[in-house]
């Protein structure tokens, strides 16, 4: 995800109310049947019912052609958007779930430009 992005997109606001600490997730990601389209193209999908579980201590590499939906699932993941439908679960909970603030800052994503 390119920083020079992060302008152009929905951010959620935090919301304080039965959010949980990060402290206790131990990693494992699931992406449940996940779609989306983004709000300024909605006749165009972005992620098509989506299934992808990563576990814990794991190393996963989202790799594909332009336009395929790699930066998409980071921004799905990191809530600067939420999906259109399915959900996104960290141990087997919501990502709705945690404090947006604190979840981004436990999160690492390492990029690569061509």
């Amino acid at each position: 995800v390119h920083d020079e992005n992060i302008n152009e997109r929905e951010i959620l606001q935090e919301n304080t109310s039965n959010e949980k600490s990060v402290s206790t997730i131990n990693g494992d990601i699931e992406f449940d049947n996940v779609s989306f389209y983004y709000p300024s193209r909605e006749n165009v999908i972005a992620l098509n019912n989506l299934k992808l579980i990563v576990r814990a201590n794991q190393t996963t590499a989202l790799v594909g052609s332009s336009g395929c939906g790699k930066s998409t699932c980071v921004s799905l993941l990191l809530r600067y958007y939420e999906p259109s439908s399915g959900r996104i679960m960290i141990d087997g909970q919501s990502i709705t779930d945690y404090k947006i603030k604190q979840f981004r800052q436990d999160i690492g994503v390492v990029s690569q430009e061509p």
